[in-house]
């Protein structure tokens, strides 16, 4: 009986810290990874102490094929000692197998994601009141001309996209409470901040990414009444001149003559990728081979604004399958367990929408942004397919044993 209890202990803190993870990843790389390190050698523990196996879904093996594709075009490539330390981020999509083994019901999908939710709230915050508070101080010191465009300099693609996410699960856990009649208001408000959030950070690819994926999920989940307020919520923004100056310097970035996104996808990728088809190793691109290739493009970027024309230049044909494959089946899962939730509890079927919509964001996100080698979004990688692999197993189990049983 002893041993039964500590073994289960064992796995309920596992769990603990994975919540503490999942909170931390909304606002902190740094604490989100100890955390989940610490969750990992947890779970380790209980595996250990009850003779009991992880879950290895299929999202986790395509991961390991792509690290091994990762690892053999940067053995073979321009730099592989610089690339082998860089591969060290790829670790953190443990939270797949973390995620799938200690999920083991939907009141705890809920719980991870309410807990990302909650972590997007804090960085909302901080975006609201330090950068302002940066750049007067960036004015003061005289390294930016004037306020708004110290306050677009301190906009982060990073934490856009994490807001991006943030959002949409806050908006699942809305609907949930609209269909059950329960009030709605700290979400309403936790919602409000993340939106001011987001449009203070600037960030095209995101507003347009969130913006869309949004409108698909009140599309499909409500009326016109929300659709409404999004629209408002849309050109509400638009009256801000500087968000309408970002937006309208859009066009620079699909000149081929501007060093901008289009002169890295159709000038430099093509060069790189024909002298190097096997890729040039994981984080091997630098400033100067980009500029050797085109000199007008925008200084000091050692990527290519793009994850398929990143990978593909960094892992060559065969990294840039694997994670198209990897990225499709995940996409496919998702929507077919929300599908199948929608046939469940209201809450099942917003929050699997939820998952499958930031998975699509993401994506959409990395066509035009290159966020599968950012650190923060490593850890939300992991947690958002993880989330997805567990939902699948407890969807189609009849019963899961929980990890601490």
């Amino acid at each position: 009986m002893d041993r039964l209890c500590s073994t289960r202990t064992f796995g309920d803190w596992a769990y603990v810290f994975l919540l503490g993870a999942s909170f931390a990843s909304g606002f902190s790389m740094p604490t989100g990874r100890s955390l989940l390190a610490v969750s990992i050698v947890l779970l380790l523990v209980h595996f250990f102490r009850s003779h009991t196996r992880p879950v290895l879904p299929g999202l986790f093996w395509l991961w390991i094929v792509f690290v091994a594709a990762a690892g053999f075009s940067t053995a073979w490539g321009l730099d592989p000692a610089n690339g082998f330390s860089k591969m060290s981020k790829l670790i953190w999509f443990a939270g797949i197998p973390v995620c799938a083994t200690l999920i083991t019901s939907f009141p705890r999908i809920s719980a991870v994601l309410g807990a990302y939710a909650a972590g997007t709230g804090i960085e909302a915050l901080r975006t609201i009141i330090w950068h302002p508070v940066l750049a007067v101080k960036s004015v003061h010191a005289g390294t930016q001309p004037d306020f708004m465009t110290a306050l677009i300099d301190k906009g982060s693609m990073t934490y856009a996209q994490i807001l991006m996410l943030g959002i949409l699960v806050v908006l699942g856990f809305l609907l949930i409470c609209r269909r059950e009649n329960r009030s709605a208001f700290k979400w309403w408000i936790l919602l409000l901040l993340q939106a001011a959030a987001m449009v203070m950070m600037f960030k095209r690819g995101s507003w347009v990414s969130v913006c869309l994926v949004v409108a698909v999920f009140l599309g499909v989940k409500t009326n016109w009444k929300y659709l409404l307020i999004m629209v408002v919520v849309v050109l509400s923004s638009l009256a801000l001149p500087h968000v309408r100056i970002r937006l309208a310097n859009l066009e620079r970035e699909f000149k081929m003559d501007s060093g901008g996104r289009m002169a890295m996808w159709f000038k430099i990728a093509p060069v790189l990728i024909k002298e190097h088809p096997m890729g040039i190793g994981y984080r091997a691109l630098t400033p100067e081979m980009m500029a050797k290739i085109c000199p007008k493009v925008e200084p000091n970027r050692n990527h290519l604004h793009s994850n398929i024309a990143q990978i593909l230049v960094e892992t060559g044909w065969l990294g840039l399958a694997v994670y198209l494959l990897w990225m499709i089946k995940a996409i496919v899962d998702a929507l077919r367990l929300a599908v199948m939730a929608a046939r469940r509890s209201v809450a099942e079927e917003m929050l699997s929408t939820a998952l499958l919509l930031m998975l699509v964001a993401l994506f959409a996100n990395g066509l035009v942004e290159y966020n599968f080698g950012d650190g923060e979004i490593v850890l939300a990688y992991g947690l958002i397919l993880g989330c997805v692999a567990a939902l699948r197993r407890i969807i189609t189990s009849p019963a899961v044993s929980p990890a601490s049983s």
